[in-house]
């Protein structure tokens, strides 16, 4: 399988299409309906939780011009299909409002990691990469997409989120993604069985099964996390535990070995140190996975490829080896389309050479010593710490499935959607950890023992959180 930069034809080819069919009387009424969600999002911030939601729904749907596209979807999961790059480009820009309007928490001392920022960096030096080789449509594609997702998501999120509450609606958003996911999937195989399936293998409104199946892993920590919250409505946690189940099975069905490594990496990670609570899950959730496969009792066969060791990288990682050896500092495109297949970083190497690789690792390391750290503090969140486990496992996971995919060199993907939104709680988490680690220490300091003022709490308690120090990690 292979992950096109961005995604699908050529960019010129994805903003011809676009334009062509603003043209159209459908486009028109697209136009006026994205002025009306713009004054609505102006008026009623709390909307913008629900384009979020959109903008990474919008984010896995496939593109007209990719081969899957051999069997038509009923008609309104044709057209949301046919279009995902304009609605991931629409959510964008709707989402500027509440971020340039939005004040970030006083008490705050980040609004993004410093690995989120070099990660741009990586970014923008592929944007000239792809322009020195001549494709310069694709290169003006990007370079709005990668800014604009760090101005909207990385920025904009992280400047909304101002309590644990905020946190907790950031997790409904990415729930959100996964019913409309689950919702358009199972609306098409009640129509029609065969049309979201290649060789058996489900791939429901995405491009392709490896990328359903991702994307399945990933939403699934989150999926649980709220399932487990108390704070939940009853209806709402039951909701939950039949996405959960629905989202495994479909996993399942999609044969993808990269897909279930995800699985099992995001959910060791996040229940590691609660494994009472993943046992508890696992039978709400099993439960609903059994309904299901009365319902699909099929994809039991596309999930025995799951056991496959059936070698289908090797070869592919050994050529994208020869080219970065051959070319090592700004490896080799040659004008070709930039196809970039089975490993982020392989890809990188080959196709950038050293001159992306080495921000992109700079970058990955930076956020890896911010979840360290994360981790070290994770227990100055209080019941709130397995929201620490979640962004974590989510980011380690999507790393790892990286090794086999080219997830980190996507433009419009949900995969990187749900890292800068992931990020983007990781930092603000990071930070609530920090503020509440020295107001425990300012505590003690003080003879009043070690309880934890949360953030939100030292508002007008005499607790000066900008002024304060960061805690240490001996904390």
């Amino acid at each position: 399988m292979f992950v096109v930069i961005a995604q699908g034809t050529s960019a010129g080819a994805q903003l011809d299409y676009f334009l062509q069919m603003l043209m159209t009387p459908a486009g028109l009424g697209a136009l006026a309906a994205f002025i009306v969600a713009l004054v609505a999002v102006t008026v009623a911030p709390k909307l913008k939780w629900f384009v979020l939601a959109g903008l990474l729904y919008a984010g896995s749907l496939g593109f007209p011009g990719e081969l899957l596209f051999r069997v038509p979807f009923v008609a309104p999961l044709q057209a949301l299909r046919a279009n995902g790059r304009g609605l991931s480009a629409a959510c964008l820009a709707l989402l500027l409002v509440p971020a340039l309007f939005t004040h970030a928490a006083g008490w705050r001392r980040r609004l993004v990691l410093g690995g989120t920022a070099v990660f741009l960096v990586f970014q923008l030096v592929l944007c000239v990469r792809i322009l020195a080789a001549g494709l310069a449509d694709r290169a003006a594609v990007s370079v709005p997409v990668y800014l604009l997702t760090f101005g909207v998501v990385a920025i904009g999120l992280s400047r909304w989120l101002h309590t644990m509450d905020d946190v907790r609606a950031a997790f409904r958003a990415v729930a959100g993604c996964a019913a409309l996911l689950l919702a358009g999937t199972l609306v098409q195989l009640a129509i029609n069985r065969t049309a979201p399936l290649i060789n058996g293998r489900l791939f429901g409104t995405t491009s392709n099964p490896q990328f359903l199946g991702s994307a399945c892993a990933l939403l699934l920590p989150p999926v649980l996390y709220l399932m487990l919250q108390r704070t939940e409505p009853k209806w709402w946690r039951l909701t939950l535990g039949a996405m959960a189940g629905f989202l495994v099975l479909f996993l399942a069905w999609t044969g993808s070995r990269t897909a279930a490594l995800m699985a099992l990496v995001g959910l060791g990670l996040t229940f590691r140190l609660r494994l009472g609570r993943l046992l508890g899950a696992g039978i709400v959730c099993g439960i609903f996975v059994l309904v299901a496969v009365q319902l699909f009792g099929e994809s039991s066969e596309s999930a025995e490829r799951l056991l496959s060791l059936q070698d289908t990288r090797s070869a592919v990682w050994m050529n994208m080896l020869g080219e970065f050896f051959a070319h090592p500092l700004a490896g080799v495109i040659e004008g070709r389309d930039i196809a970039v297949s089975e490993n982020s970083y392989l890809a990188v190497a080959s196709r950038v050479g050293l001159l992306g690789l080495v921000p992109m690792m700079i970058a990955l390391v930076l956020i890896g010593l911010a979840l360290f750290r994360l981790q070290r503090l994770r227990r100055y969140l209080g019941n709130d710490a397995l929201a620490a486990d979640v962004v974590t496992a989510g980011i380690v996971s999507l790393l790892v499935g990286s090794v086999f995919d080219g997830y980190l060199v996507g433009t419009i993907s949900f995969q990187l959607f749900y890292f800068q939104v992931a990020l983007a709680i990781a930092t603000f988490l990071l930070d609530y950890a920090e503020q509440s680690a020295w107001s425990a220490s300012a505590a003690a300091e003080q003879g009043h023992g070690f309880d934890v003022v949360m953030p939100e709490d030292a508002v007008g308690a005499g607790v000066g959180y900008g002024d304060g120090p960061v805690a240490h990690d001996g904390y």
